[in-house]
């Protein structure tokens, strides 16, 4: 197996029985998930566009690792996605808060913007935790 431990950033599109997905990644960790598209093409201009990376065939174990796992997760698995490194760099405080609580969500389990702006400890913030959910990469 080759040595993949140097794939600094990059991005991978793959099938899923939802369809195509992709993600990049950084040095720091996951940097952009793309939900399912119909075409391997959309999901690769979406990863151009945002991540600004090429795709990589050499990949760091993690991201062979959460592929496999975004695949379980796509055809109905209870995946836990906790120890998933994300690079969040440049996201402000307020928004780690409310990404942090909505990781910690249960499999299936869903609430409103409000509930989860008061997990984060910013009760009263629904629509600012909505848009902040809204530019989660």
């Amino acid at each position: 197996m080759e040595d993949t431990s140097q794939a600094i950033a990059g991005h991978a599109v793959f099938e899923t029985v939802s369809g195509f997905m992709g993600i990049a990644w950084s040095e720091g960790g996951l940097t952009r998930l793309c939900l399912p598209e119909r075409s391997r093409d959309a999901v690769e201009r979406r990863l151009l566009r945002h991540a600004g990376s090429a795709a990589s065939s050499a990949r760091p174990q993690w991201i062979t690792e959460l592929i496999a796992s975004i695949k379980a997760y796509a055809a109905g698995e209870d995946v836990d996605f906790s120890g998933v490194p994300v690079d969040l760099t440049g996201v402000d405080d307020f928004r780690l808060a409310i990404y942090d609580a909505a990781r910690k969500l249960a499999f299936g389990e869903t609430t409103t913007y409000g509930e989860l702006a008061r997990r984060a400890g910013h009760a009263g913030l629904a629509r600012e935790t909505g848009a902040a959910l809204g530019a989660n990469p």
